[in-house]
């Protein structure tokens, strides 16, 4: 899973906390045009990814813990809610995730700046995309490595 589009400003990692992955894909009309990963974390939290390839797009993140939920609802929008709270939109301001990651590959290149994700977060999102393969394989939740 990565950590949203790249943007100029740095992100909150989800880091190496993501701990198991269930994932499953349809294939009605075309192979995978349907697919959902669940996601667990290490400290109880669960996240929702879905795809739809088939129909107008449709994409959905979740995450959700018993402190509340936060969901993408577009492109600039995310929807927030806190236990026993009423959800709020938020809006963000529009950006071009290809220019911000040329951008930022370019400053971590020239020693400018660190690059918007570590090197060890990218790693664990190379072994969260192994699990989800496994779990696509195997139909059973996997650890991640």
């Amino acid at each position: 899973m990565a950590h949203g589009r790249p943007s100029k400003r740095r992100v909150q990692p989800l880091g190496r906390s993501r701990d198991r992955v269930y994932a499953q894909r349809a294939s009605r009309v075309q192979f995978a045009d349907t697919g959902v990963a669940i996601i667990t974390y290490a400290w109880g939290q669960a996240g929702i990814v879905s795809n739809v390839l088939v129909t107008p797009p449709s994409r959905h993140i979740q995450v959700s813990g018993t402190d509340g939920w936060i969901r993408v609802t577009g492109p600039t929008e995310v929807q927030v809610c806190a236990r026993g709270g009423t959800p709020e939109s938020i809006s963000l301001p529009a950006e071009d995730p290809l220019s911000n990651n040329l951008e930022c590959l370019a400053d971590a290149v020239a020693g400018c700046r660190d690059y918007l994700i570590a090197p060890e977060e990218m790693i664990h999102d190379v072994a969260v995309l192994d699990a989800t393969a496994r779990s696509l394989e195997s139909g059973l939740p996997e650890r991640v490595a």
